[in-house]
């Protein structure tokens, strides 16, 4: 069987069905187009060798005044929070002694 050259068009066109967009691509993942070729980007990298009990159910991004990175994870079992690679577990609500199991601050002052 000889070799025959493929020909796909550049870039992702979401706007017809995957049937119709013969030659083109419809749905990709860590792939970007340069000079008209698709090129595999880098993937994904562990943030930290650390791991955490449970399924992982929200990720919640944020950042200090002082610019600091953190990452809030919340699994099924537990609460973490990444602070550069190094997780912290937080205790959270107890509903059999009924109270909150992390000392909040005090406040002072007024809130206006």
């Amino acid at each position: 069987m000889p070799l025959s050259k493929l020909q796909f068009k550049p870039g992702v066109n979401r706007e017809i069905t995957a049937y119709s967009n013969e030659g083109g691509w419809f749905d990709i993942d860590n792939v970007r187009f340069q000079k008209g070729y698709p090129e595999k980007i880098g993937g994904w990298q562990k943030r930290s060798t650390n791991s955490f009990l449970g399924t992982c159910r929200a990720l919640h991004p944020w950042v200090s005044l002082d610019r600091d990175q953190y990452v809030g994870v919340g699994t099924n079992l537990k609460y973490y929070i990444d602070e550069g690679g190094f997780i912290t577990m937080l205790p959270l609500y107890d509903l059999r002694l009924q109270r909150v199991l992390l000392p909040l601050p005090q406040l002072t002052g007024h809130l206006n």
